[in-house]
């Protein structure tokens, strides 16, 4: 059995948090370490040595002799789990040990959390041979005293959820020590079983290098994997996680340490001072501290890592590092350091070359620890439940939506579709809640009606009218006498009109006054429009050398089965006649959607006249209108990501 692998984990824990704050601010509850029950001298067998040739480095081991080492064993798996009860307040659960080496402390039990994913990638549903399909997603152990524990990559942070974090530190501290306890620690162990209840039923999801090992790296989440059939996993993503009802369970084995060998390791000094002397002979002008600490450590981890040194030596290391640095270099005062150009050093130093004093002993030593599961068991639950941070707002985010969505600005009927950014897979349940939906009106004016008057005579008679007039006078004279002249009567018919009628028109005429936009609130069930006017395109790319090119598949939303409930629509994403989305041995498509949503209305335009008999001279048209249209509302996918809410 490793020792680094049997001893990791317990100083892993600690260095998770040694340098932590807690949440509030105040001073962390800093664990202490763990040592093992000591051995008596007479219980250790004769040393061993080994000397490398090459390195001039010595390493003498003592081992725990066999009946004492099975007696620490069996002492370490006997031991007992105590629950050390506090204030629910603190947000912790807390046990002792019985055994005496520990009798001053009080352990912090880790919590299970689990979520599927760091980066924001959406949890997958992967095919198995035999026809199931598995979730994978990942599970760690938390203290509650971090608020950022390592991701599956080691380097990215993960926040941990306010359910987890230990509460009013400084109060829990005081309580602690009046109950004549000083030290606090993880409670050092692994997680031998997890397990996922899904209303009535259970599954075993406990990764098979766990239940077989004794050994478990806490500083990194676990992978685990549910296994079922299609239609239950998509069952608990798409429901039960949104009903509340899926729980994660795991089964935390205490891990005791007992002593198993004391390590003592003796460098040669005179080696290590030549190879750095070859490395820094042709600087004279000065080093910086922490090139020198570099290459210093490089040279003695080097020559240990040429022998095989069984245990956790590193900080012991770090001991024999810094004396190696006080005998090869000398630090330069500040007022040197321009002169010997290392100024841009925080700290400055130069080789010791008049060293000479190679007889004195450069060593550490260490004792070697294994770790062996105790008898006891204790569980921590976590409900499992969505976490829809990749939820696709479009225009005005409602109440309900929260700040993790993306948002894209209204989408209009006359628009070209827009990305959403969600991977989408077969099977997937499309959740779409329209918000509102603004829509183009135009209102139509009151029919304006005029009235024009024609009066026709439709009785009439005529009579003779005779009256006189002046004739024509004729000039006789032939000199200054009077010009003859005389009248006669003239007669004509004149017509008279005895009744008249009037010939009327009447003329309506149709018009329409400017558009305006009306917003419709929560239009589910009040516009069945919504679910034949939303078109889904799914866009794949392909990658042919240098060149990604883009294949797309357009299937309007009537093309699927649909559920409404007034609030929401959700739709099933699988092939559909007409409609192949998904294809074998192809990159998982992306979502866009499109707005083809119509409403369509007719209308008058034009003038009706109708004449005083009722005969129509002329009729209007009729013209359709098609509003704008503009939809607003959440686009997700149910079950995209996994989070958890600690439980006890």
């Amino acid at each position: 059995m490793n020792y680094k692998k049997q001893l990791l984990p317990l100083l892993a824990c600690t260095a998770l948090i040694a340098c932590q704050k807690d949440n509030s601010g105040h001073k962390p509850l800093t664990p202490s370490p763990i040592t093992p029950k000591p051995v008596a001298e007479t219980e250790y067998k004769t040393p061993k040595t080994i000397v490398d040739e090459k390195t001039g480095l010595t390493v003498t081991t003592q081992e725990v002799t066999d009946e004492a080492l099975a007696r620490l064993k069996q002492e370490a798996q006997l031991t007992t789990l105590t629950p050390f009860p506090v204030d629910p307040r603190y947000n912790a659960q807390l046990f002792t040990l019985d055994q005496k080496e520990y009798r001053d402390f009080v352990f912090i039990a880790p919590k299970v959390y689990a979520f599927s994913t760091a980066d924001g990638a959406r949890v997958s549903i992967l095919e198995n041979e035999d026809g199931t399909v598995s979730i994978p997603f990942h599970v760690t152990m938390v203290s509650g005293l971090e608020n950022k524990i390592p991701g599956p990559k080691g380097q990215d942070l993960i926040n941990v959820p306010e359910s987890y974090l230990i509460k009013k530190t400084d109060d829990l501290r005081t309580e602690i020590s009046s109950r004549s306890r000083n030290k606090v620690a993880l409670l050092p162990g692994c997680p031998k079983a997890f397990s996922i209840k899904v209303v009535d039923r259970e599954f075993d999801v406990t990764p098979k290098d766990l239940s077989i090992s004794d050994y478990c790296d806490l500083t990194k989440p676990f992978t685990v994997a549910l296994r079922t059939s299609k239609s239950m996993a998509q069952y608990i993503l798409q429901n039960a996680l949104y009903n509340n009802t899926v729980d994660l369970r795991a089964d935390y084995q205490t891990m005791v340490p007992y002593l198993a060998s004391k390590v003592t390791v003796t460098f040669d000094k005179r080696r290590i001072y030549d190879e750095l002397e070859i490395h820094f002979k042709a600087n004279y002008k000065g080093i910086a501290s922490v090139d020198a600490r570099y290459y210093t450590e490089k040279i003695m981890r080097n020559q240990t890592m040429s022998v095989d040194i069984r245990g956790n030596y590193d900080q012991q290391l770090q001991f024999a590092v810094d004396q190696a640095m006080k005998l090869f270099f000398v630090e330069v005062p500040d007022v040197k350091k321009v002169e010997l150009e290392c100024s841009g050093a925080m700290a400055c130093v130069t080789f010791n070359r008049d060293y000479r004093d190679f007889q004195q002993n450069l060593s550490f030593s260490f004792e070697r620890t294994e770790n062996t599961l105790g008898s006891r068991v204790f569980r921590s639950t976590t409900r499992l439940q969505p976490l829809n941070d990749r939820s696709v707002v479009i225009g005005e985010a409602s109440a309900e939506v929260t700040d993790q969505g993306f948002n894209r600005p209204s989408l209009f009927n006359n628009d070209s579709s827009i990305e959403t950014g969600l991977t989408i897979q077969p099977g997937d349940l499309l959740e779409i809640s329209p918000s509102y939906l603004n829509i183009e009106e135009r209102e139509l004016e009151k029919p304006k009606t005029t009235k024009t008057s024609n009066n026709v005579c439709v009785e009439s008679s005529t009579k003779s009218v005779c009256h006189s007039v002046p004739a024509t006078c004729i000039n006789r004279s032939a000199g200054p006498e009077v010009a003859a002249c005389r009248r006669e009567n003239v007669c004509e018919e004149v017509r008279t009109c005895g009744r008249y009628e009037d010939q009327f028109v009447i003329s309506t005429e149709y018009s329409s006054s400017l558009s305006r936009m009306k917003k419709v609130e929560r239009p589910v069930g009040q516009f069945k429009e919504i679910y034949e006017g939303l078109t889904l395109k799914f866009t794949v790319a392909t990658y042919d050398r240098n060149e990604t090119k883009f294949t797309e598949v357009v299937c309007p939303l009537r093309y699927f089965q649909r559920e409404g409930n007034g609030d929401s629509l959700t739709v099933r994403i699988e092939n559909q006649p007409g409609c192949e989305i998904f294809k074998k041995n192809q990159n998982l498509p992306i979502l866009h959607i499109k707005n083809d949503i119509q409403i369509p209305k007719k209308f008058k335009v034009g003038v009706d006249k109708v004449n005083w008999k009722g005969e129509v001279l002329h009729r209007h048209s009729e013209d359709t209108f098609s509003p704008a249209i503009g939809f607003g509302g959440t686009i997700r996918i149910r079950g995209y990501r996994i989070d958890s809410q600690h439980l006890n």
